[in-house]
């Protein structure tokens, strides 16, 4: 099991565009579980992957860097999002 920086499932998952506005599209080699916090730690939002690529809408998010987490199957990393930037 990869810690939460060490993973290289991380490199399984696509976050397009990043920066992005209203939507972001996720892509994954797995259907994760993802958690999108701001950077102090409030949760923003969260989504149960149904297909490999999946698209999110981020409407009513503030301009800001946000902390997303994916895990799954005993795998847990996190990714930056970049919003309105």
């Amino acid at each position: 099991i990869g810690g939460m920086e060490d993973s290289d499932d991380r490199n399984l998952v696509k976050i397009f565009p990043n920066p992005c506005r209203n939507y972001v599209t996720i892509e994954a080699s797995a259907l994760y579980q993802i958690s999108i916090y701001t950077p102090d730690g409030r949760l923003m939002l969260t989504h149960k992957m149904r297909n490999p690529t999946e698209t999110l809408d981020l409407t009513g998010f503030y301009t800001g860097i946000y902390i997303v987490h994916f895990s799954g199957a005993g795998i847990r990393f996190v990714k930056k999002l970049a919003v309105g930037i």
